[in-house]
């Protein structure tokens, strides 16, 4: 009962990562009626001829796991427009833990793979983006793949759990588990070897081919830290979502009303510091209102408007504003979030009938009227009770100006308000902390400033600096991911894959490093060190 219960947890923790691939493909159906978990289909000619070798799974530092192996992927793996997702997971206690996933694809499916993540966020691929990307050519296959990756885990992990490789197959409109694959205990650290998936217990474990080249011990002198520029005019925007509570088909805003009273604080905590006088500047705000698709669209639009309006009248006179560069528009029925909600509940009532819906029929008011009818209004319903009420909510956009800050001031802020510093400014406080204090906080102020500034090569440059001094490799690839084909980014680069034990690719951007002017010093001195540490390893 327990292997049962845990085997249900896995898939349901794998099928909510590759949910969020979702978007990066086509939607997908991974689970059976009534939320059971989908069984491993037998409906395809053939499962997958995947063959695991070279497994390899170890503990660096306190949090991070690392696993390695090699999957030969042999025959027709996937069919036409059909994509194969390697899903490896580490499981404890019913807790899942995903790795980034290796994805196999048709040809006529990697097509529409990257027509879809060219319209991405960044910030959403790089996060949830496939560790490799495979395209297959032919109708068979017989390709090796190489796969290492890091995970970070909560410090509550007990480091006692094992490891699964999950396989799904996606078709134009479904998700399907076709195959599971126990890699064994992470506490054995097994080196398992092709046809071994649970070795005996008497048979000795294999020896690694290359021992692993040990992670450096990182300094300050091995990476640079670069001043920022100074903003000459620090401009910010912040969007805000807020949910008031309404009578059915009125406007008026009722403090006491349905929970209205937490809502309208969290305005007051948002709107306060933005009225401070000489540190801030509120320089225009923008209220869109929108509604649920009940009623008609006509009626659904007015009172979006009516409802974005009252609001504006309400921070008005709330906070002595005025109307002038403060505009309020209604936006009606907010269909868009309704089938991003029903695309991702596979517990709504005929989901697919109900996305067919939305997609195929424009007449909005009759698009409603199909919905109800379907199913004696059950699918209705359920939209009603539960994805109707976020959908009625104001989308407030401000932008303001802010003066410069000492450093002092600024090592006020950084915890409080850091969108309100610029770069530069963290900058100087990170500058300030440098020297000293515990090796595992060295830097954070860089972290702070490559959140806000996401799609700056120098604040992802510091972050990565400061993160492999700490060591936290994992957290060091999130910001140079954003900037490994930028030239500065080479001696990061080339100590992160010396951090994780591949000295081939440490070695050559190391080298690349060396004939960057900026880095050229440092990246000498990293080569000589990796250089060394290999002829130790010999």
């Amino acid at each position: 009962m327990k292997s049962r219960k845990s085997h249900r947890v896995a898939v349901a923790a794998v099928a909510v990562l590759l949910l969020l691939w979702s978007s990066l493909t086509v939607s997908a159906q991974y689970f059976g009626g009534k939320g059971a978990i989908a069984p491993i289909s037998t409906e395809r000619e053939a499962t997958p001829e995947l063959n695991f070798e070279r497994i390899s799974m170890s503990w660096v530092g306190d949090r991070h796991l690392e696993i390695s192996f090699r999957v030969h992927v042999v025959g027709k793996v996937v069919g036409h427009d059909e994509a194969l997702h390697i899903v490896p997971c580490y499981e404890e206690e019913g807790a899942v833990f995903t790795f980034p996933i290796i994805l196999v694809n048709d040809p006529t499916r990697n097509s529409y793979y990257r027509r879809e993540t060219a319209l991405l966020d960044r910030d959403v691929y790089v996060s949830h983006r496939p560790a490799q990307v495979v395209v297959l050519e032919g109708k068979r296959t017989d390709e090796w793949v190489t796969y290492r990756q890091m995970l970070t885990l909560p410090s509550s992990v007990t480091r006692k759990g094992e490891v699964k490789i999950y396989q799904f197959i996606q078709g134009c409109c479904d998700l399907r588990q076709v195959a599971e694959y126990n890699a064994g205990s992470v506490a054995d650290k097994r080196d398992l070897r092709e046809g071994e998936s649970t070795p005996p217990e008497a048979k000795p474990s294999l020896p690694e081919e290359k021992a692993q080249l040990p992670a450096p011990e990182i300094r300050e002198s091995d990476v640079r830290f670069y001043r920022p520029q100074r903003e000459v005019v620090k401009e910010r925007r912040e969007n805000h979502t807020v949910r008031i509570q309404f009578r059915v088909g009125k406007w008026d805003i009722l403090p006491d009303y349905a929970g209205n009273y937490r809502e309208l604080q969290q305005v007051e905590e948002v709107m306060r510091p933005l009225l401070r006088g000489a540190d801030v500047t509120l320089l225009s705000a923008s209220i869109s209102g929108y509604a649920s698709p009940e009623a008609t669209e006509a009626f659904n639009l007015e009172l979006s408007r009516k409802r974005a309006m009252s609001f504006r009248s309400y921070l008005q006179s709330r906070y002595g504003l005025s109307l002038a560069n403060f505009p309020a528009r209604g936006m009606g029925e907010d269909w868009v979030g309704l089938r991003r909600a029903v695309e991702q509940d596979h517990r709504v009532p005929n989901r697919w009938t109900v996305l067919s819906v939305m997609d195929n029929v424009y007449d909005l008011d009759r698009r409603e009227s199909e919905i109800k009818r379907l199913a004696g209004m059950s699918a209705y319903r359920y939209l009603l009770e539960v994805h109707y009420p976020p959908l009625r909510r104001m989308e407030m956009e401000l932008q303001y100006k802010v003066r410069d800050y000492s450093t002092e001031e600024a090592e006020q802020l950084i915890d409080s308000r850091p969108q309100e510093l610029s770069q530069e400014e963290i900058y100087r406080v990170a500058e300030r902390h440098r020297d000293g204090g515990d090796r595992r906080s060295y830097g954070k102020e860089f972290d702070i400033a490559a959140q806000y500034f996401s799609e700056d090569l120098i604040a992802n440059l510091n972050a990565s600096s400061a993160a492999l001094i700490r060591g936290d490799y994992p957290l060091a690839w999130q910001y140079l991911s954003r900037i490994k084909e930028e030239p500065l980014a080479y001696n990061n680069l080339g100590l992160y894959y010396w951090g994780i034990g591949d000295e081939a690719k440490a070695e050559d951007y190391l080298r690349r490093a060396t004939r960057v002017r900026d880095t050229r010093d440092e990246a000498s001195g990293n080569l000589k060190r990796l250089h060394t540490a290999m002829k130790q390893m010999r």
